[in-house]
Formats: C-alpha cells, structure tokens, sequence
C-alpha cells in the first residue's frame, strides 16, 4: 500500500484533479522514497 486516504484528500495532497493522475503518480518508480515522503509530510500536516 502506497497511500491510504480519501480520494479528494489524495488529489489534493498530489496535486492532481483526478484520481487516475493520482494513481498514475503513485505507480510511478522514479523516487518511491519522495513519494513517500510526500506523502507521509502530508499527513503530518494535517
């Protein structure tokens, strides 16, 4: 599991209108540990 929150939340936090983009960006493997960490970030901020 890479991210686990509600859909609006997700597209907020990834910056994305859609959740396709979303999931699109969360697939990706070009830096998993900054998604991550984006991620993580974003719940801290909440």
């Amino acid at each position: 599991m890479v991210a686990h929150d509600s859909v609006a939340r997700l597209r907020e936090v990834m910056a994305e209108l859609s959740l396709e983009g979303v999931f699109a960006q969360l697939t990706q493997t070009d830096d998993a540990d900054r998604t991550a960490s984006q991620i993580l970030d974003a719940g801290a901020a909440r």
